[in-house]
């Protein structure tokens, strides 16, 4: 990070005091020689990606109606500070979480979740009826994760490295139904005592800069695998079918990726999961 504002960068402007925020650039500001930095800090994020479609809009892989990150770290903080980026509402739908202080953030940046945390979404202004939730988890946060419809009184469990698509329906005649907290992410301990699948694999070389990337596995030479890349869309851009070799070291090639962030799934036949994130530098 740097004090300059590059190409394809944003930022947030949040006041101190009320009322609106002037910010003027002048000619002079603007520099030429600056060399463009990497991908802040994206190695060490345990993204949960949550955006709210319109059923219609998903079926037709349309946009989404709103969006909110959720990051965890061991030296996270639940309470809003400073890492945070703080919610405006949409003319529509509009989603956030909130923090343990209770204050509406689009993206969180949370510590590592104790057994039974909730992180308490907010979800209002619905123009419609029918509606998606996708949900997409990076990787195992030490704790297995669910999506709680209060309404319905459901729990659905969030995987890591799958995207969970649920459908919901909402009527403007039952407060219940369109309540803005009618949805919560919960997390508790595993049943499952087990070292989670992949946690001592690797990916590399990341960031990838060549035309290949390999995934470093443990115990699984000779196993039949199912190599997955994913872009930030959700959208599968290859699947390789193939063999551990005796290394244990899988090759895979990426000379026909674009540049960008993938997340790359790799799935034995047991359809246990390894997802990781990929950035693809040309």
């Amino acid at each position: 990070m740097t004090r300059f504002l590059q190409p394809g960068q944003a930022y947030v402007v949040e006041s101190q005091n009320p009322g609106p925020v002037t910010v003027s650039f002048n000619e002079t500001n603007k520099v030429t020689n600056q060399d463009l930095v990497n991908v802040f800090d994206i190695g060490l994020l345990n993204r949960m990606d949550v955006r709210l479609y319109s059923q219609s809009n998903f079926s037709t892989n349309g946009p989404a109606s709103a969006g909110i990150f959720i990051d965890s770290k061991e030296n996270g903080n639940n309470n809003y500070d400073m890492v945070d980026i703080g919610h405006s509402n949409n003319i529509d739908e509009t989603l956030a979480s909130l923090t343990d202080d209770n204050l509406a953030s689009s993206m969180q940046n949370r510590s590592m979740p104790m057994n039974n945390e909730i992180v308490k979404l907010d979800v209002t202004r619905y123009r419609g009826q029918n509606y998606t939730f996708r949900l997409f988890l990076d990787n195992y946060l030490g704790r297995d994760a669910f999506l709680k419809d209060k309404f319905t009184n459901t729990e659905t469990a969030i995987v890591p490295g799958e995207a969970l698509v649920y459908n919901f329906n909402v009527d403007s005649q039952v407060a219940t139904s369109i309540a803005a907290n009618r949805f919560d992410i919960v997390f508790r301990n595993s049943l499952n005592t087990e070292v989670p699948f992949g946690s001592n694999f690797a990916l590399f070389p990341n960031p990838n800069k060549t035309d290949k990337f390999f995934i470093s596995t443990q115990g699984m030479v000779g196993e039949d695998v199912k190599i997955s890349i994913v872009n930030m869309l959700g959208q599968t851009i290859n699947v390789v079918d193939t063999t551990v070799p005796v290394d244990g070291i899988v090759e895979v090639k990426s000379s026909h990726l674009a540049e960008g962030v993938y997340s790359i799934i790799l799935a034995n036949e047991s359809n246990q999961k390894y997802s990781a994130k990929l950035i693809k530098n040309n």
